[in-house]
């Protein structure tokens, strides 16, 4: 059960971490345009 926990606690970071990296690298270049 641990295991499944940590691993879910993993894949919910990633997922967060590349959403977050995603909208950044579209939106930095875009305010630092303007």
């Amino acid at each position: 059960m641990r295991r499944w926990f940590e691993n879910r606690l993993a894949m919910l970071f990633a997922a967060t971490y590349v959403a977050a990296t995603a909208r950044a690298m579209t939106a930095l270049p875009h305010d630092e345009l303007t």
